[in-house]
């Protein structure tokens, strides 16, 4: 019986080679950013690890990565910037989810990753947006 709060990657797969492929679609000039909360912060850390190439980073907010131990490839997100911003009172993804994604993206990802832990719950609190903002505008340049 799975987890709840935990993505199941079966149930993303189909998903996020579909919007995957929407985004692709664009004719945009420059990479998008890709953005989620809970379990759209785990279809956009799929799409980044997908293609990494083809994305210009990674905001996960109150989510995890739709894996299992052990899954997570080695430098899967080499020098990619990834905001990770939690909840310290989320009760819905599973406290392992969260160390999880934490000790991969401070080590073997490669990522340049920041984290952002916040007084609250699985939920997205206004000053979230003023670090988000912040952040992006930073890594942006």
């Amino acid at each position: 019986m799975p987890e709840i709060g935990v993505a199941l990657p079966s149930s993303l797969s189909g998903e996020t080679s579909k919007v995957g492929d929407w985004i692709a679609a664009d004719t945009g000039r420059q990479r998008p950013w890709l953005c989620g909360f809970s379990n759209g912060a785990a279809m956009a850390a799929s799409l980044l690890l997908s293609n990494p190439g083809a994305y210009s980073g990674l905001i996960m907010i109150g989510g995890c990565f739709a894996v299992e131990d052990g899954d997570l490839p080695d430098n899967g997100l080499l020098d990619k910037p990834v905001l990770f911003c939690r909840g310290q009172f989320d009760d819905v993804i599973p406290r392992h989810k969260f160390e999880q994604a934490e000790a991969y993206l401070s080590g073997p990802s490669g990522a340049r990753a920041t984290f952002i832990p916040y007084e609250g719950g699985h939920e997205l609190p206004l000053p979230i947006k003023a670090a988000v903002q912040g952040w992006l505008g930073a890594e942006s340049r």
